[in-house]
């Protein structure tokens, strides 16, 4: 590992050059954490790093021009589109060739659900992107105090954890911010896509190709894991499940949204009710008109509690576990 300057101004010239790189190799990861000095003794005057650090993440000046322009392009690339259609949502299972639910959930039944065509965001928010509307919206920046001396803090890495007001915000000011119908995915959003548009699919891991399947809908959770560790081992330490890691890392289903395996959480905008399939509209359902909790959405790993069919409640006052992305509602692609 490289050694740490004598110099102050050049150890903080590295910590910014780290801080704003999309995805640091694992060589600054450590040269990041060296910089800012042992944790454990509190009388390193390496510690200073980190409340200076704190304080340039936080009064960084808004955007220009440039950096506007730059936003929306790659807000634009990182687009999908979800051409829309009718489909069973929720546990399919009676409708395979088996006949008997994919899981024991009995809040979930299969109902017809017929979405307009939509976008989704192919990734979940990085912290590069809510940054930029920190910045623009004179918002507080999230994470800006815990995550800085786990070295997990970086632009291409996703957000975690977050509220669900501060996930629903970003999407309601990105709709100001390009004058498109932005916000957070329904619950019926985020299935159809995950299920890439509504296929019979439990666990979207096709693009593993060392995957064997028990069927054609659940994969053999030995290889599986086998190709989870693959995957996180490339990516070094980063890749740690239950912390923020860069987006994408888990690879896209068959229509391109990403990590939609994993052992992650997702907000979507509906509230929690458990008897809502019963009588949910099938046009566009939109949840309940209010509740005590909202829907998360898992992503498929592990087993077969954990499948892209699944729904649960959490707490909106609580995100430690969340991540989040955003619809475009608007029924042709934004060009």
């Amino acid at each position: 590992m490289r050694r740490v300057p004598a110099d102050t101004a050049k150890q903080r010239e590295e910590l910014v050059r780290i801080v704003n790189t999309s995805l640091p190799s694992a060589e600054d990861r450590d040269f990041f954490a060296a910089l800012l000095g042992s944790f454990s003794r509190r009388d390193d005057p390496l510690r200073a790093n980190e409340a200076w650090l704190r304080e340039y993440l936080k009064t960084r000046p808004q955007p220009d021009e440039q950096e506007k322009l730059r936003f929306v392009a790659a807000l634009k690339a990182n687009m999908l589109f979800v051409q829309g259609g009718s489909f069973i949502m929720g546990d399919f299972g009676i409708y395979t060739k088996a006949k008997t639910p994919i899981n024991s959930d009995k809040n979930n039944p299969p109902h017809k659900v017929t979405l307009d065509s939509y976008g989704l965001m192919k990734g979940r928010v990085t912290y590069g992107e809510y940054d930029f509307y920190s910045r623009m919206a004179g918002r507080r920046m999230p994470n800006v105090d815990d995550r800085i001396y786990l070295g997990e803090r970086y632009p291409g890495y996703t957000v975690r954890p977050i509220l669900w007001a501060d996930a629903d915000s970003y999407c309601q000011w990105l709709g100001r911010f390009t004058q498109q119908p932005f916000a957070l995915p329904t619950d019926a959003q985020w299935e159809y896509a995950a299920r890439e548009r509504g296929k019979f699919v439990a666990y979207p891991a096709h693009h593993m190709p060392e995957i064997r399947w028990a069927n054609e809908y659940i994969p053999f959770f030995d290889s599986l894991d086998e190709a989870l560790q693959n995957i996180k081992e490339k990516a070094g330490r980063s890749a740690y499940l239950g912390e923020p890691r860069p987006t994408g890392l888990f690879g896209a289903n068959r229509i391109g949204m990403q990590d939609v395996i994993g052992a992650t959480y997702e907000w979507v905008a509906d509230w929690y009710d458990p008897d809502y399939f019963k009588q949910s509209p099938e046009r566009n359902p939109q949840g309940p008109s209010s509740g005590e909790k909202r829907v998360v959405r898992p992503s498929a790993y592990g087993d077969y509690r954990s499948l892209v069919v699944r729904r649960s409640e959490f707490p909106d006052k609580r995100g430690e576990y969340m991540e989040f992305r955003c619809a475009l509602n608007q029924s042709r692609p934004w060009r």
